[in-house]
């Protein structure tokens, strides 16, 4: 039993260096220190392992029979992802310009099966833009974020979707005393809950 997990039922198991082993029904069966090499299910088929670079940073990772390889910046930040399944043919399904922080900026993700391309903008934590282009049949869809905030964090929110026409989504949150979202209403009309988020002891949503 895990108190406080999603699921808490979940069984976990560790060896002597505090590494996982076991977990629901799957068998974490190599490492390298701590960095998780290969998980097997219980019919001892590998479902994910994962290689290092030179700086220990997850160079490719196989799971769900998809193998991706991943490229860094000079600040150690992910600028490139590949899909190398077919490694005569790969494919590129994102990259990522950062700051000299490691922040994200900009980033560019192009769907293997249909070719749409989303290109996000981050120039701060408060605004985001999302630009969908979709091949076929042509269009295009924008969407822009916006969250105000104020001493116990986000209390507002207005989201702005526009493809032939624009819809705007106005929303405010109510917070408890630790600032978790409890309500979510409605800015557009008359200010209706339109959600309400329940927390566990632990703090974690209740399903």
């Amino acid at each position: 039993m895990t108190p406080g997990s999603l699921n808490p039922n979940t069984t976990y198991q560790y060896d002597k260096g505090a590494n996982i082993t076991y977990k629901d029904g799957n068998q974490y069966t190599s490492y390298n220190a701590h960095f998780v090499k290969q998980v097997k299910d219980s019919s001892n088929n590998q479902i994910y392992a994962a290689t290092q670079d030179s700086c220990g940073r997850t160079s490719t990772r196989i799971r769900g029979g998809i193998t991706l390889k991943f490229e860094y910046d000079g600040t150690g930040a992910v600028n490139k992802i590949t899909d190398i399944t077919v490694p005569a043919t790969p494919f590129v399904i994102s990259t990522t310009i950062s700051d000299d922080s490691g922040s994200r900026l900009v980033e560019v993700q192009t769907d293997k099966t249909t070719g749409n391309v989303t290109t996000s903008y981050y120039p701060d934590s408060s605004y985001t833009k999302e630009t969908l282009s979709i091949i076929s049949p042509s269009s295009t869809t924008t969407t822009i974020k916006k969250y105000l905030s104020d001493a116990k964090g986000q209390a507002a929110s207005i989201v702005s979707v526009t493809t032939t026409s624009t819809v705007t989504t106005i929303s405010f949150y109510r917070r408890d005393h630790k600032g978790n979202i409890t309500q979510i209403l409605d800015g557009n009309t008359n200010g209706n809950i339109i959600n309400k988020i329940v927390y566990d002891a632990f703090g974690l949503p209740n399903a």
